[in-house]
C-alpha cells in the first residue's frame, strides 16, 4: 500500500465525516492483520514518507510492528528521476533545455513520488510564461481544424507539414525557448515540500581506501576492546556508512541481561571500569595503526565520556583508587562539600590515576591483540562491514586473548575483603603503577 499515513492517520482526530471510511478501513485492516497468525505467506507492506501520523494502534507488536527507514535520494538520484519522469509527461525537445541538476538541487528532501509529479507541473510553467492574443489564438486554432479534417493522412504526416506546423508556431510566439525554460527553472518554488538541513553532495567526498582508513580504525578499536571484556555489552557489528550525515564508522552494541545491572536497573562499579576502558579503544587504535601527527578528533566523544565516567566515579560515588566512600558532590544537590586547594589536588590525582589506569589497560588489551586488530581493519576496508557472527569468526580464527573475570583496574594487596568490609582499617586498594 502506497502512501498509507493519507489513509491510516490516527482516528477520532477530526470530526469530518467524510473521514469515517477512512476509519472504518483502519478497524477492518486492524481485524485483518489479527488474524495474520493464520495465514502462511501474507505480507502486509505500506509505505509513508510521515510514518508519525499513522495510527499507533496499527503499529503496535504482532501488527505492522517493523519499520525500514529508507534514505530519501540524494542529489544525483533525483536527478535521475527527474529525467525518467520527463521522457513520460514532457517533449522531446523540452527536455533537453531543461537543467536538471539545478532542479535536483531544489528539490532535496522530497520522495520519489513527489519528484515524479515535477515534471508535469514545470511544462505546464513553460507555457504561463508566454504572452498571447486569446483571440488571435482562437481565430488559427479553428482554422487548423478544418484544415485537419480535409487534409489526407500522407499529407498530415509528412515532413513538409511539420515543417510548416513549425514556422507557424514560431510566428504565433508559442515555441518554448531556452530562456522560457531558465525562468521557469529559476522561479519554480517547492514550498512546504523539502527539507531543511545541509545535503551532502552525492556524497561531498570521494570514496576511497585513503578517505576510509581512519574512520575504519576508530571502528574497529572500538569494537575490538568492547568485544574482548568480559560479561559487558554485545558486539553486534561495525560497519562504515558513506551516506550518513552523522559520521562515517559505526559500531553497535547491545546490553547483556545477564549482567544483572539491567534488571535491576543499576550499574556496578566493574561495569563503569570496563566502559571506562572501552572509551579508549579507538584512541590507542589511531595511535597504532595512523602515521604520526595522522591522529583526528574522531574519539573526541569517547575521550570526553571518559573523563566524565572518571569524575562520577570519584566525585559521585566515591570510587576512587583508595576506594574511598566519600562524595564530594551529588547532581542537584543545594550546596556540597567544601574542599580546599589541597583537597581539590588530591581529588584530581585519583581521577587522573583512574583516567590513566583505564587507558594503560586498554593499550594492554590491544597490544596483545595487534593481529586481531589487523585482521578486522582488513575486512572493513574491504566489505564496509562486519556482522555479530563475522566478528566471532574473526577472533577465533586469529586467537584473541580476551580478559577474564574478575576485571578490576587496581589489583587488591595482601589484604582480603570478606562480605564487602574490610579486615583492616588501612586502604586494601593501590594504584597501578
Amino acid at each position: 500500500m502506497d502512501d498509507f499515513d493519507y489513509f491510516a492517520g490516527v482516528r477520532g482526530e477530526s470530526g469530518d465525516t467524510r473521514k469515517q471510511d477512512h476509519e472504518s478501513l483502519i478497524n477492518q485492516l486492524l481485524v485483518e492483520l489479527d488474524g495474520f497468525e493464520t495465514q502462511e505467506g501474507v505480507v502486509l507492506i505500506a509505505t509513508s514518507s510521515r510514518p508519525e501520523t499513522i495510527d499507533e494502534a496499527l503499529r503496535r507488536p504482532g501488527r505492522m510492528d517493523r519499520t525500514i527507514a529508507l534514505p530519501m535520494p540524494n542529489k544525483s538520484e533525483r536527478e535521475i528521476i527527474l529525467k525518467k519522469a520527463a521522457a513520460e509527461v514532457m517533449d522531446d525537445d523540452l527536455i533537453h533545455l531543461v537543467d536538471w541538476k539545478e532542479m535536483a538541487r531544489k528539490t532535496a528532501g522530497m520522495t520519489p513520488q513527489q519528484l515524479k509529479e515535477v515534471p508535469d507541473g514545470l511544462e505546464a510553467t513553460f507555457a504561463s510564461w508566454k504572452y498571447t492574443d486569446d483571440e488571435e489564438l482562437f481565430f488559427f486554432f479553428n482554422w487548423l481544424v478544418k484544415l485537419n479534417r480535409i487534409t489526407p493522412d500522407w499529407l498530415a504526416n509528412s515532413k513538409l507539414m511539420f515543417r510548416w506546423k513549425s514556422s507557424l508556431r514560431d510566428w504565433l510566439g508559442l515555441r518554448i525557448t531556452k530562456e522560457d525554460v531558465e525562468a521557469a527553472v529559476a522561479c519554480i518554488d517547492v514550498f512546504n515540500e523539502t527539507r531543511p538541513g545541509i545535503e551532502y553532495e552525492n556524497p561531498g567526498y570521494k570514496w576511497t581506501r585513503e578517505f576510509k582508513y581512519p574512520h575504519a580504525v576508530w571502528a574497529v578499536g572500538r569494537g575490538l576492546v568492547g568485544a574482548l571484556l568480559p560479561d559487558y555489552d554485545v558486539l553486534e557489528n561495525i560497519w562504515l556508512d558513506q551516506g550518513s550525515w552523522e559520521g562515517i564508522g559505526f559500531t553497535r552494541f547491545s546490553k547483556r541481561q545477564e549482567g544483572g545491572y539491567e534488571e535491576t536497573s543499576t550499574l556496578t562499579r566493574v561495569y563503569y571500569e570496563k566502559k571506562l576502558v572501552h572509551c579508549f579503544g579507538s584512541t590507542i587504535a589511531a595511535e597504532l595503526l595512523l602515521p604520526y601527527g595522522q591522529n583526528n578528533d574522531l574519539n573526541y566523544h569517547e575521550l570526553e565520556e571518559a573523563g566524565k565516567i572518571a569524575r562520577k566515579m570519584v566525585m559521585e560515588l566515591g570510587w576512587g583508587p583508595d576506594n574511598g566512600q566519600t562524595v564530594y558532590f551529588a547532581p542537584g544537590a543545594i550546596a556540597s562539600l567544601g574542599m580546599g586547594d589541597e583537597m581539590e589536588m588530591v581529588q584530581d590525582q585519583k581521577i587522573d590515576m583512574i583516567y590513566t589506569a583505564a587507558r594503560d589497560k586498554a593499550a594492554e588489551m590491544i597490544k596483545r591483540n595487534r593481529h586481531v586488530l589487523n585482521a578486522l581493519l582488513d575486512h572493513l576496508m574491504e566489505f564496509d562491514a562486519i556482522s555479530r557472527k563475522g566478528i566471532a569468526n574473526l577472533l577465533e580464527e586469529h586467537g584473541a586473548i580476551f580478559e577474564n573475570e574478575p576485571f578490576v583496574l587496581f589489583p587488591l594487596k595482601d589484604k582480603e575483603i570478606h562480605g564487602g568490609m574490610s579486615t583492616d582499617s588501612t586502604k586494601l586498594l593501590t594504584a597501578r603503577s
